[in-house]
């Protein structure tokens, strides 16, 4: 007995479902980031690009980066780590816990969340190691600010 129609569709199908490469998609509501095309003139994308590589940072990383700042200082006035900073410039030293960042970022109002809470010391630790140049840390979950270089004056 010949093979039909039908049953050569059957092989093939189950052929190709088994060749799929890389990692199965994701539902749409499980995607971890969303793309956002941005079109640049010529001048622009020199002028970012000459930026982001001054900062040794990757294009998108300083595109993130820049674009989150100008959303936290729209939207609530300040950024995490400028809070962080005003906190860690009262302590002694310019040094404090992440837990007692939090708490006193909390307790003055200096930042609130996109949800409308307080940040939590994980966020503190977290922003502190995205700023290598702002903060470092001198023990785990302790923060130092790093002071600004100071300019000479002609």
């Amino acid at each position: 007995m010949g093979e039909t129609f039908l049953d050569r569709e059957k092989q093939k199908e189950a052929v190709s479902q088994k060749r799929g490469r890389g990692r199965p998609r994701l539902p749409k509501d499980d995607a971890k980031a969303r793309i956002v095309p941005v079109r640049f003139d010529l001048d622009d994308f020199r002028l970012v690009t000459t930026v982001a590589k001054a900062n040794n940072e990757s294009l998108s990383e300083w595109i993130r980066k820049t674009l989150r700042t100008q959303a936290e200082t729209s939207m609530f006035g300040r950024t995490l780590h400028e809070a962080m900073k005003i906190v860690l410039l009262q302590q002694p030293d310019m040094i404090a816990s992440t837990s007692t960042i939090a708490a006193e970022i909390a307790r003055t109002g200096l930042y609130r969340r996109k949800d409308g809470k307080t940040p939590k010391k994980n966020q503190i630790g977290a922003r502190a190691r995205k700023y290598p140049g702002l903060f470092a840390f001198v023990a785990p979950q302790t923060i130092r600010l790093i002071p600004a270089p100071r300019e000479e004056k002609r």
